[in-house]
């Protein structure tokens, strides 16, 4: 079993006030990938992907179940992930903020996603 530490901490965003996910929810830095056209428009390949990647700046405390047992979120902060674009989510400032069952895995370092 792995042994995970859960950071329930606030996060800033740019206009000087923060945040701290509640529930399920995790707080997600995109990684930002630029691409180029053959005639040198540079664009966001964020935009042109179903999947995102980012790393994990803060989570929620979990859900409870109908006894009240609280099911912690399964990721850590600083865990680079793979999250489904299209799922539900809310942009703040350059974060994410999704729920866990919208995050597909936790990233090894050396993969990269295309």
């Amino acid at each position: 079993m792995v042994d995970r530490t859960y950071s329930m901490g606030k996060v800033d965003i740019q206009d000087g006030t923060s945040f701290r996910p509640s529930g399920d929810m995790i707080a997600i830095q995109p990684t930002e990938k630029k691409g180029e056209t053959e005639a040198g428009i540079i664009y966001n390949e964020r935009e042109n992907r179903r999947y995102g990647d980012g790393v994990v700046l803060s989570i929620g405390p979990g859900t409870p179940d109908d006894s009240g047992n609280i099911f912690p979120v399964e990721y850590k902060e600083g865990d680079r992930v793979l999250h489904d674009k299209h799922a539900g989510f809310h942009e703040m400032g350059a974060l994410i903020l999704t729920r866990r069952q919208h995050v597909i895995a936790i990233l090894d370092d050396d993969v990269e996603i295309k």
